[in-house]
C-alpha cells in the first residue's frame, strides 16, 4: 500500500511526523506532501525512514490566504508533475478544506480514495469567515472515505453549522474520533502519585493571541490578594504575545517566572512535577497535547469547553472554562486549589495514546478504504 499524506502543516507539526514515523515502522510506503510559504521550512521534521519520501513545494503565496480555489489549482498543476498519483492507493488529507481540497481533486481526476482530519483551522477559520469555500468543502465531505476527528469536542461546533447539518445524514457513518498520540516518553514515565498543592501555576505551550497567556496573569494576580504564595510560570516560545509575557514576568517577578522554551523532556518533566496545577486558557485548540503531558504527571489542568481534550477526560482531571474570561479563570484555579486531592489522572487510559496505537488504527482505516476502491489501478 502507498499512502500520499497532505499535510500542508507538517513543517511546523511534531504531530504529523510522530504519526508518520510510526506508520513507517510498518512499512507501508509512505509519500508526504507539504506545500510551504516560506523556503526555510523546507526539510523541516524529515525523519530516517524505511519507505517514506518527502516532497516540499515552495508554491504558497501570500494572495493564496484569499484565493481558496486558485490555491488548490496550483497545488493539484505541481502535484501532478511531481509525484506519480497512478501509484497511489489512498490520500489523507490533514485538514477538511486546505489538504482535503487537494484531495478531492485527486479523486476527482484519479478517482484515488481519501480520508481527511477535521482540525480547528476548518471549524473556527473557514466555516466561521470564508462562505466561498463552503461548497468545496460539501462535495469534500460527500466524497470522503471516512472523516477523522482528533477529539469529539469539535463535533458539537462543526455539526452546528448549516452546511454540515443539511449533508449530516449522509455523512455521519464516515464519522471516527482518533486523538492524537503522546509522546512515549510521558507515557513511560507516568506518575501516579499526587503532587504536593504547593500553589504554583504552569503555563507551556506558544504565545499565540488564541492562548490567552496574558489573561492567565491578571487572573494569577487577582488571586494573590487570597493565596499570597501563589506563582506563575510560562514554558515556551513564539507567538504575537511572547514579549507581552516577558515584560510581566520583568514587571512582576515576585511572582510571575519565564524561562523560555524547554526542549528538553527530562526537564519539562520537572517543571511539571514541581507545579500543582497546569493552566493553558487557550480559545481553540484542535487537541492539545500539552494538556496530556501535564495529565501523565498527574497535575490537575484548567482547559477550555467544546475545545481540545475536553470530552476526552472526566472532572477527576481539572476544571473546564465555559468562557475563557478572567472571572471564569479564577473560579477554576480556586476550585482545584480548595479541593487539591479530588483530582486525579487515574481514570485515563495513556497507553491508548501512544502513536504505536494510533497508527494502527489509521493503518485499519487505509486498509478497508484502497480496498473499496481498487479499480484507479486497472
Amino acid at each position: 500500500m502507498h499512502i500520499l499524506h497532505l499535510c500542508n502543516d507538517f513543517s511546523g507539526s511534531k504531530v504529523h511526523r510522530h504519526l508518520y514515523q510510526s506508520l513507517d515502522e510498518t512499512g507501508i510506503e509512505q509519500t508526504i506532501f507539504c506545500p510551504v510559504r516560506k523556503a526555510g521550512l523546507i526539510g523541516n521534521n524529515i525523519f530516517k525512514s524505511k519507505a517514506a519520501s518527502f516532497e516540499y513545494a515552495h508554491i504558497i503565496r501570500p494572495f493564496h490566504r484569499l484565493a481558496y480555489h486558485i490555491k488548490l489549482q496550483h497545488i493539484f498543476r505541481y502535484l501532478t508533475r511531481h509525484i506519480a498519483l497512478d501509484k497511489i492507493d489512498i490520500c489523507h488529507a490533514t485538514t477538511l478544506f486546505s489538504d482535503g481540497g487537494v484531495a478531492y481533486k485527486i479523486y476527482q481526476q484519479y478517482h484515488i480514495p481519501y480520508v481527511i482530519n477535521i482540525r480547528n483551522t476548518d471549524v473556527n477559520l473557514f466555516l466561521k469567515y470564508m462562505p466561498h469555500t463552503w461548497h468545496t468543502a460539501k462535495k469534500i465531505l460527500l466524497h470522503a472515505s471516512k472523516i477523522i476527528f482528533v477529539s469529539p469536542a469539535m463535533q458539537p461546533l462543526f455539526f452546528r453549522h448549516p452546511l454540515i447539518q443539511q449533508i449530516y445524514p449522509e455523512i455521519a457513518d464516515k464519522i471516527s474520533i482518533i486523538p492524537n498520540g503522546l509522546n512515549d516518553y510521558w507515557i513511560d514515565h507516568l506518575n501516579k502519585e499526587k503532587p504536593v498543592n504547593n500553589y504554583q501555576i504552569l503555563y507551556v505551550g506558544s504565545f499565540i493571541k488564541s492562548k490567552r497567556a496574558p489573561l492567565l496573569a491578571k487572573a494569577v494576580k487577582a488571586l494573590r490578594h487570597t493565596y499570597p504564595d501563589i506563582q506563575l510560570r510560562y514554558i515556551g516560545s513564539g507567538g504575537e504575545d511572547e514579549s507581552v509575557i516577558r515584560q510581566l514576568a520583568n514587571k512582576h517577578p515576585e511572582f510571575i517566572a519565564y524561562p523560555g522554551q524547554i526542549n528538553d523532556l527530562d526537564l519539562l518533566k520537572q517543571q511539571y512535577s514541581h507545579h500543582a496545577i497546569f493552566a493553558l486558557p487557550s480559545l481553540h485548540e484542535t487537541f492539545g497535547l500539552v494538556y496530556m503531558e501535564a495529565l501523565s504527571q498527574n497535575i490537575p489542568v484548567v482547559y477550555t469547553a467544546h475545545e481540545g481534550i475536553d470530552g476526552l477526560i472526566d472532572e477527576h482531571c481539572g476544571e473546564k472554562l465555559n468562557k475563557v474570561n478572567q472571572k471564569e479563570l479564577i473560579a477554576a484555579l480556586t476550585k482545584i486549589l480548595e479541593n487539591y486531592c479530588y483530582y486525579s489522572n487515574q481514570n485515563i487510559r495513556f497507553e491508548q495514546y501512544r502513536w504505536t496505537n494510533i497508527a494502527r488504527q489509521y493503518m485499519d482505516i487505509y486498509t478497508i478504504h484502497s480496498q473499496q476502491d481498487l479499480t484507479h489501478h486497472a
